[in-house]
């Protein structure tokens, strides 16, 4: 009779680092409440793809200005995709794409990504480059 295998013990030793980069994507950088979602898209400033909306507004403008890290918010609605797996996973995509350009980002402030209806059907590079584009746009990168 064969045993099941125990998993390996966690150590710190066995958790690959990344040197100082942060890249976790804890509540700190992230917009919560639907007052700054409001705040962001109505006093921020937009950039429009073929399937995102990008909206950003700098710390210095917001109620909050205390927070020092740039957050995130993301709008996916159920226009863009009746199905949640769907639409949580192209909010999945979006994060990482956040997360891989975050510490090159110039600016301090909170953004908000509205997708639009045909983005759920983008592939990550796809999204990837609408949402650089973006970037790029508005100054951040």
């Amino acid at each position: 009779m064969l045993r099941p295998k125990l998993p390996k013990q966690v150590t710190e030793k066995s958790i690959p680092s990344c040197g100082s980069v942060d890249l976790s994507f804890g509540p700190d950088k992230r917009v919560k409440k639907r007052s700054s979602f409001l705040e962001i898209q109505n006093k921020g400033r937009k950039f429009k793809t073929k399937s995102l909306l990008l909206c950003f507004l700098k710390a210095e403008s917001r109620i909050d200005s205390a927070i020092a890290a740039n957050r995130l918010g993301i709008t996916v609605t159920t226009k863009v995709h009746k199905r949640a797996v769907r639409r949580n996973r192209t909010k999945r995509i979006i994060r990482e794409i956040f997360r891989s350009r975050y510490s090159e980002l110039k600016k301090r402030g909170d953004l908000v990504v509205i997708l639009l209806v045909g983005g759920v059907d983008r592939t990550y590079s796809e999204l990837y480059e609408e949402f650089d584009l973006a970037l790029n746009k508005l100054g951040l990168i």
